[in-house]
């Protein structure tokens, strides 16, 4: 635990702000994916997408901003005391670029299961401007069921 919080210490300030959050934002998806139905959780992603959205400009000066919250998600979810699966990942994802303006796409995805226990794999990811920002490579093996994303309102 001490070694945990001497690498916490080194970060930047401005990663460990995005750790915070993040944290905030795993254990609010976390808490929905519980005790939300999914009808109404899928609300919290954005709105429903048939299509891949038209992007307008993003309004961030930094243009690394969604790898620092990919960074900052990615430590997170490795130090959380329960285990964070790709949908609560994607959600935190999706909340944390929305609150820079920046128009992610949360995408979900099936597959046929290699188990004989289930039938299908379900994953979850996000995408900005077609760069996965979590769930990166799985992905290529599923059928996108599912986009949501929120609209700039710039």
């Amino acid at each position: 635990m001490r070694a945990k919080f001497k690498t916490y210490r080194r970060l930047s300030p401005e990663l460990r702000s995005l750790c915070r959050e993040a944290f905030f934002h795993l254990f609010l998806a976390k808490l929905l994916i519980q005790f939300v139905p999914s009808r109404i959780l899928l609300k919290y992603l954005g709105s429903k997408r048939i299509d891949p959205p038209l992007r307008k400009e993003d309004t961030t000066s930094d243009p690394n901003t969604f790898r620092l919250i990919q960074k900052g998600i990615d430590i997170v979810r490795c130090n959380l005391p329960w285990h964070s699966k790709c949908l609560d990942q994607a959600m935190a994802a999706q909340w944390m670029l929305a609150r820079r303006r920046l128009s992610g796409t949360v995408y979900l995805g099936l597959k046929k299961s290699d188990s004989s226990h289930k039938k299908y794999d379900a994953h979850a990811w996000v995408c900005y401007k077609n760069i996965p920002v979590v769930g990166a490579q799985p992905h290529l093996n599923y059928v996108i069921v599912g986009m949501y994303s929120h609209q700039n309102k710039i």
